[in-house]
């Protein structure tokens, strides 16, 4: 693995809350920081965790709909925004339309049915580098923003590559174990102005 780590008492971070577009996935916006600040997702679990995930030698929950595995205010510090928050709140508007399971809605849930396991993506958006949830829900197969097909695997390898915060898939954070570099990457990362989205119908379901 090609991640330089800093030590994890340190706990002094790269970071811009510009960097982070509308509609974007936990897992770009984990995924941008991991590469700013050269740390793998590990040690972002061992910096972010709640207390019992900081003190887990063992596989820990990954789960990036959820995002049960992190600390909310030790993350919203780290990111400058309440990411764990919007993710809930973005997710729920998504999929409650589609929820029926009247105990889901009681207990303001959602219903993870309606969204991948796997990594799906835009290649125009990743080159940005952006990824949005809207392309982890199965009913979209195109590209909201560019009306293009979206990809499920390693152009390359053709490895897919769960949906989880994890550092097995890549060699470092948009690179996958093959070498195939999903984003074209500078380290001075801007803020990001992405097109205006062409779905329709989505455009009407999301506020």
């Amino acid at each position: 693995m090609v991640f330089p780590n800093r030590p994890i008492n340190s706990y002094t971070y790269t970071w811009n809350k510009k960097w982070v577009s509308r509609y974007e996935s936990p897992w770009s916006i984990l995924t941008k920081f991991q590469y700013v600040n050269s740390i793998s997702s590990k040690a972002i679990l061992k910096r972010f965790g709640t207390e019992k995930v900081r003190n887990l030698k063992q596989d820990v929950d990954k789960n990036l709909y959820t995002l049960k595995g992190f600390d909310q205010t030790l993350l919203e510090n780290a990111l400058e925004m309440p990411l764990m928050t919007e993710n809930k709140e973005f997710l729920f508007r998504l999929l409650d339309p589609l929820t029926h399971n009247e105990l889901i809605r009681k207990k303001n849930l959602v219903d993870l049915h309606f969204m991948r396991l796997n990594l799906t993506y835009c290649p125009i958006c990743m080159k940005k580098p952006y990824h949005s949830t809207l392309h982890q829900f199965r009913f979209v197969q195109r590209c909201p923003f560019h009306f293009v097909p979206l990809i499920k695997e390693c152009p390359k390898c053709k490895m897919e590559i769960p949906y989880i915060l994890e550092d097995r898939s890549y060699s470092s954070p948009y690179i996958c174990q093959c070498g195939y570099h999903f984003a074209d990457l500078d380290k001075r990362l801007n803020t990001i102005s992405m097109d205006q989205m062409k779905d329709y119908n989505l455009s009407k379901w999301l506020p």
